[in-house]
């Protein structure tokens, strides 16, 4: 998860850009990339422009679905919790100047909040909250699932998915690397949805089977259960054209 952009004078004609997690070490992030592609050792790099706008009340409804569930419920309210924690405290690290500098309080409420720039401009008591304010009633938009992304282009029964994007697979030396840069090349909202719903519903099930052996004196042989990843796979028939793909607007509308 990150990002790279043609450098002439850069080793193997690639240098880090500006992400974030390129910021943590910019010398070596720049080593990491330039030994992959010297060494030719396959990358699959994800930038932020690349990640769909996924809604953030999905992973509430996980947590509400869950409520009086044993032994899971309490899981899955922490990992919602610790979703809009998180989101407390990247705004906490905003206001502290801890950012880069697009990451201002309009993209904040535009992106996590679904209140667009203009909209925040005019809002005088929104304009004045700082790292002081509790901004927990705000969120209410989108968050870019960053990690998950990363994770599918690493998942070998994903790579059809990836495979239809424009210029995405690019071959240095005679090796295939996977380049996702550009908004071009975002997956559809759909297919990260349908992981995250699969992962949770094996994960439910699992957990109820658990529950219930542990109930029961009667040992059984464990359930077959699909893993959350095949029906990923079974996706990557999907057509990826955007004209016949529901938007990520639609997509809130039915999770």
């Amino acid at each position: 998860m990150g990002g790279i952009v043609r450098v002439e004078h850069a080793r193997a004609g690639w240098g880090p850009d500006d992400s974030v997690n390129n910021l943590f070490d910019f010398e070596a992030a720049g080593e990491a990339y330039a030994f992959c592609l010297s060494r030719g050792v396959p990358m699959a790099v994800v930038n932020r422009a690349a990640v769909p706008l996924l809604p953030m009340q999905l992973a509430r409804s996980f947590a509400q679905a869950c409520v009086g569930q044993p032994a899971i419920g309490a899981v899955m309210s922490y990992l919602s919790d610790a979703h809009f924690n998180g989101l407390l405290g990247l705004w906490q690290s905003l206001n502290a100047g801890l950012l880069p500098p697009r990451c201002t309080k309009e993209w904040f409420f535009e992106t996590f909040c679904g209140v667009p720039p203009d909209e925040f401009a005019r809002n005088a008591a929104l304009c004045a909250l700082d790292g002081s304010s509790d901004i927990s009633a705000h969120l209410n938009g989108y968050v870019k699932p960053f990690d998950v992304v990363a994770l599918m282009v690493a998942v070998p029964s994903l790579q059809p998915l990836f495979a239809e994007l424009p210029d995405a697979v690019h071959e240095h030396d005679g090796v295939r690397h996977l380049l996702l840069l550009k908004a071009e090349q975002t997956i559809a909202v759909e297919a990260v949805i349908a992981l995250l719903r699969e992962t949770y519903h094996t994960l439910i099930l699992n957990a109820q089977d658990v529950f219930a052996h542990a109930q029961s004196a009667v040992l059984r042989g464990p359930p077959v259960r699909r893993s959350a990843f095949d029906v990923l796979g079974q996706m990557s028939a999907w057509s990826l054209d955007r004209r016949s793909a529901p938007n990520s607007g639609e997509a809130a509308d039915r999770f």
